[in-house]
């Protein structure tokens, strides 16, 4: 009896021995943050981290005489793509390694060899993608142990649109635009994390209008993601030309005279919205976006009761809350 007692016994050490040396295998490779030289597990790891990111693109190419070495470019939509990528400083790099045969590429690349003296290699996941978030290309070789990242045009500026409503003493003046990508990119260019997601929808039979829904993972309120979007799937209708259509047909009290959904043209406004844990719809051809949910106390903040001093911002509140119910 005691002989099979600690068999039993050894054979429950062994199994408890051989699950912790497994769980901590699993850990140590969840938590290795170097780049290796295989593009494959580079390119997996790197889409995790930005999963559910729908404005972060990953664009497969290849490079060398004959084409034979893979490589991956990660950029922010708004910053890269299409005929700018060709013309940007990204495609002129490929172009360039485009003319050596394999060998020559990693000696070229490896020795800094083709004078680019913007671009900075990365031998972590983590720099890289703080490195893709300052709104420029992180370029993946297969074969190669670093990331690079090559400047592009970056953010939109200020330049695009100027706030006409919501005007503040202290802040940023830049506003919303009738783009829906642009809108993102502004939110994005103040909240430089990947965990910042991105959920992209069509709304309109029709119209098709992109819809962007923007929160913070680890921060979101349970449950109202999802409550979001079974209200955006609860209706039908032809077109979808502004946000404040979709505000009408997502209200859960139509007929009260109150607004129900918070607004703002400020890119500032809802990104602070965010790291509320708050969700931030953005519709294409709109320079208003949605705040939800929301509550009284929402309606009579400004941006700048955050920019200024907690007691003016206390005493402003005040007046405005009290001004609320005057006749």
């Amino acid at each position: 009896m005691q002989q099979k007692e600690e068999k039993i016994a050894g054979h429950t050490a062994k199994h408890i021995a051989g699950h912790t040396a497994e769980h901590t295998t699993e850990r140590n490779a969840e938590y290795n943050d170097e780049i290796t030289t295989s593009l494959q597990e580079n390119a997996a790891r790197f889409q995790k981290i930005f999963s559910g990111c729908a404005d972060i693109k990953m664009r497969t190419m290849k490079i060398g005489q004959k084409q034979q070495i893979a490589c991956m470019a990660a950029y922010i939509e708004v910053t890269g793509g299409g005929a700018i990528f060709e013309k940007s400083l990204v495609g002129r790099l490929l172009n360039e390694l485009c003319h050596y045969n394999e060998k020559e590429v990693y000696e070229r690349l490896s020795q800094n060899a083709l004078g680019l003296s913007d671009v900075t290699p990365f031998d972590t996941f983590s720099d890289a993608a703080a490195g893709l978030l300052t709104g420029d290309t992180i370029l993946f070789i297969d074969g190669y142990d670093k990331a690079l990242k090559i400047p592009d045009k970056g953010y939109p500026s200020m330049g695009i649109s100027e706030v006409n409503s919501e005007k503040v003493i202290r802040g940023s003046n830049e506003g919303f635009t009738e783009s829906v990508k642009a809108n993102t990119a502004l939110v994005r260019k103040r909240i430089r994390s990947p965990k910042v997601k991105v959920k992209e929808k069509k709304i309109g039979l029709r119209s098709k209008t992109n819809v962007d829904l923007m929160y913070m993972e680890d921060l979101i309120y349970p449950g109202v993601l999802e409550e979001v979007e079974k209200r955006l799937d609860g209706f039908e209708i032809d077109g979808v030309l502004d946000s404040g259509i979709i505000e009408q047909l997502t209200e859960e009290k139509w007929y009260s005279p109150f607004p129900q959904f918070q607004t703002t043209q400020r890119p500032d406004r809802a990104a602070m919205a965010i790291l509320e844990g708050r969700v931030v719809l953005i519709a294409d051809n709109s320079p208003i976006a949605l705040i939800l949910p929301t509550d009284y106390n929402s309606f009579i903040q400004t941006s700048d009761d955050y920019y200024n001093r907690w007691e003016i911002a206390s005493l402003g509140r005040i007046l405005r809350f009290l001004a609320s119910f005057l006749p």
